[in-house]
């Protein structure tokens, strides 16, 4: 797995049972070498998961749309 931190850094190889995809500080992204998916945790203090984590997600988070964040019409 390919983890990537501000600031700058080039990214490094880690272990994805060392993975903690939350904000610690500074804004990091984890995917692997097929870029099918990306988890980014943001200086929003929120993570978003895209590809194909997210029906994976969805199955093994049955109220997740009582967590996920809608924009307002205005926004």
């Amino acid at each position: 797995m390919i983890e990537i931190r501000e600031p700058g850094t080039s990214g490094s190889l880690i272990d994805a049972d060392l993975v903690e995809p939350f904000y610690t500080g500074v804004e990091a992204v984890w995917t692997d070498e097929t870029l099918d998916w990306v988890v980014y945790a943001s200086h929003h203090w929120t993570v978003e998961v895209s590809g194909t984590l997210v029906p994976r997600l969805k199955a093994l988070w049955p109220d997740l749309d009582d967590w996920r964040y809608v924009a307002p019409d205005w926004y």
